[in-house]
């Protein structure tokens, strides 16, 4: 191809045609800026092809990972609900007449046996994204704007799980130990747990407690679901 365009620049010199020189000279420019062109937009294409699978990656990674913690949350609910459960029934059978000592496991066992319910996402991707700069890939404000606020909900649900846990270990746990120990629930008796005001008032604590948690992690479930939807699509 240099070759054929060389022998032409020779031929239009030799001829001595300036005009036609110039002409030449212009088309030879043109087509080398359009060559230029040409190979900036096929190297464009290529970035966008790359920059949209690494998107679409991202987005399937994402996706992968809000799967296993609407799994996680919806564990969280069960185990919060079934609690909150627990701690409504000792309230109802401390304010009613039954006093026999079949109900002493209904009232102690959610503060014997529970635990503080802690909820552990997965975050590498959204991890990396921060850290990498990388979150501009997703084209998406909305989705670029809940990955962002993700790790300002978890602080909520971590800090409420403090609150829970410190609860238990200075209120909750002393008062169960001086009060009912678990070897010598035989011996106490219901009318004692009934009339001491100090009981009544943890239970509502802890009720209370609880059920903000559950309110955290619905907040938490919503913001999964939109996360899901608006990764849901994403095809290689």
């Amino acid at each position: 191809m240099l070759a054929f365009f060389k022998r032409i620049r020779k031929s239009l010199i030799e001829s001595g045609s300036v005009r036609k020189y110039m002409v030449y000279a212009i088309g030879e420019i043109l087509l080398v800026m359009i060559g230029i062109l040409l190979a900036l937009q096929v190297n464009n294409w290529n970035q966008n092809r790359i920059q949209d699978q690494l998107e679409i990656l991202t987005l399937q990674n994402l996706n992968r990972d809000f799967l296993t913690n609407k799994e996680r949350i919806k564990s969280g609910f069960i185990t919060l609900d079934k609690l909150n459960r627990q701690i409504s029934r000792a309230q109802d059978l401390i304010t009613s007449d039954v006093a026999d000592s079949t109900n002493f496991d209904a009232i102690f066992s959610p503060f014997f046996l529970s635990y503080v319910m802690t909820y552990d996402p997965l975050d590498g991707t959204i991890v990396d994204l921060l850290n990498s700069n990388k979150l501009n890939l997703l084209k998406y404000d909305i989705l670029r704007s809940k990955i962002s606020e993700w790790n300002s909900l978890l602080e909520v649900i971590k800090e409420h799980e403090l609150k829970v846990l410190h609860f238990r270990e200075n209120e909750l746990g002393p008062y169960m130990i001086n009060c009912c120990p678990r070897s010598e629930l035989s011996k106490v008796t219901l009318k004692k747990v009934i009339e001491d005001y100090r009981f009544d008032n943890l239970l509502f604590i802890y009720k209370w407690l609880i059920t903000a948690q559950i309110g955290n992690y619905k907040t938490v479930e919503s913001h999964i679901d939109l996360i899901l939807e608006l990764t849901g699509n994403a095809r290689l």
